[in-house]
């Protein structure tokens, strides 16, 4: 992209921010090739490059967390950069806005890589040279496995007030991080839109990525479902029931998977 193309990006999210929700499809269509480039350059995120859904993936990601919170991170940058809005234009907020995005959006392909299978770390492999286990992860883990955790198949969980505040929140996470368009997607899909329609809905082109949107979008709904449940002592046989699910071993698949969507959102 030269200057121009940043400029006019600039202006759409300014738009955008200033309530035309109708903006969104503009600058996502103006920003989506931008993004498909990068991720596909083996300078990016080496070897993610040549895998193409890896790389789809990554820039639906992308068209999600732009939008999460209404639109929280453009805001920030915004917040932070006020000769964006308050100075006029120039050549350099321009560039500096497309040098945002390109950070930002490394960051999304750097989280995505890191819960690959093969680029997770062992967790106890040592740090090179000091003969010490790196405990940061475990020590992650076992917070994790102690604030969110579904215990025994048929009982429901005793929960003490503290996991119980830390459930509401969690619940009030997945209420404010699910991007509308996203909701749309799963209604559509579940009156039984096509692919086709529900990308023209959502501003996607491609029916491929309007898939992969549904797909993520039933998961994460269905995730708020199931800690909805585990949150009222629901045990994993009533969640296998509630969501028509095969087994209570599935019930906890789910919660264990919203445990890792939520982890990378809450840290301790």
């Amino acid at each position: 992209m030269d200057t121009q193309d940043w400029a006019d990006l600039q202006r759409l999210a300014a738009m955008l921010l200033d309530g035309g929700n109708d903006a969104w499809p503009r600058f996502w269509g103006r920003l989506q090739p931008t993004l498909e480039n990068w991720v596909r350059s083996p300078g990016f995120l080496g070897r993610i490059s040549a895998r193409e859904d890896y790389c789809r993936d990554i820039v639906i990601l992308a068209w999600e967390k732009l939008q999460d919170n209404d639109y929280n991170k453009l805001r920030a940058y915004f917040r932070r950069h006020v000769d964006a809005t308050s100075r006029g234009p120039s050549a350099s907020s321009y560039r500096a806005f497309g040098a945002w995005l390109f950070r930002v959006f490394k960051n999304i392909g750097i989280d995505y890589m890191r819960r690959l299978p093969e680029y997770v770390r062992p967790r106890n492999r040592t740090r090179s040279g000091s003969g010490k286990k790196d405990t940061s992860e475990s020590e992650s883990g076992a917070h994790w496995q102690a604030l969110v955790t579904l215990q025994g198949d048929e009982e429901p969980v005793e929960r003490s007030f503290t996991s119980s505040m830390t459930a509401r929140q969690l619940l009030e996470f997945l209420d404010t991080s699910i991007p509308s368009r996203q909701r749309r997607a799963a209604l559509l899909y579940q009156q039984g839109a096509s692919y086709d329609r529900i990308g023209r809905e959502i501003g996607l082109a491609d029916h491929r990525d309007a898939q992969r949107v549904v797909q993520r979008s039933v998961d994460r709904l269905k995730y708020r479902r199931a800690v909805e449940l585990w949150s009222q002592n629901y045990s994993s046989t009533e969640i296998a029931q509630e969501l028509a699910l095969q087994d209570p071993q599935h019930a906890r698949r789910i919660v264990k998977a919203a445990q890792e969507f939520l982890k990378r959102h809450f840290r301790p």
